[in-house]
């Protein structure tokens, strides 16, 4: 029936609402699938490639265009509901960091969900630094605070041209993860009622 694909930078909380989400359209009836890109075998193919690298980029399009037929289209096909951690969406971001450029990147995210991109996006905006506060308090931080600026960015800049709804939900570093959750519901009934997300 629809699928979803839940986005941001590492820390916004993707992992986090995504089972309340899931729970919260089972409880309405739907049959939900959850499934996080990359997979572990995907990010295992793209780290024999250099980070940024044309190849490196096609591994994870590779692994995204498998899952797609594989798993997604076929539940798609029988009405199903699909949330995705993370999707096209975060290939066009991370891939654009690298000899491919925004525009190569989002070609390739494209090839990545077979020109199938999600029916809703919805982007998680948290600022760097509590990105950051975050990593570090579930045990490392993946990127420094830079490197998360650029990041949150480059998906400000690149969410309102990808095909489909659109919501950026802005997260508050002091915001209850209940709070979150109850505007990312909200914003996925709107949009499966017919009524616009934004």
């Amino acid at each position: 029936m629809t699928i979803i694909s839940i986005e941001g930078i590492d820390g916004a909380g993707k992992t986090t609402i995504i089972p309340h989400l899931a729970q919260h359209l089972t409880n309405q009836g739907h049959t939900v699938h959850t499934h996080a890109l990359p997979t572990p075998h995907g990010r295992r193919e793209a780290q024999r490639y250099p980070q940024g690298s044309t190849a490196c980029a096609l591994a994870y399009a590779t692994d995204m265009a498998h899952l797609w037929e594989t798993t997604i289209n076929p539940a798609h096909q029988q009405g199903h509901t699909i949330i995705l951690d993370r999707g096209p969406l975060s290939t066009a971001v991370y891939q654009s960091l690298g000899t491919l450029g925004a525009n190569g990147a989002a070609r390739i995210a494209t090839i990545g969900c077979l020109n199938q991109w999600p029916d809703l996006t919805i982007l998680l905006d948290l600022s760097p630094q509590e990105a950051h506060r975050r990593q570090i308090q579930r045990g490392g931080a993946e990127q420094d605070k830079a490197m998360l600026a650029i990041l949150r960015r480059r998906y400000l800049d690149a969410a309102p041209g990808i095909p489909g709804a659109l919501r950026t939900e802005f997260v508050r570093h002091d915001e209850e993860p209940s709070e979150v959750v109850d505007a990312v519901c909200g914003a996925v009934d709107m949009f499966l009622a017919g009524l616009p997300t934004q």
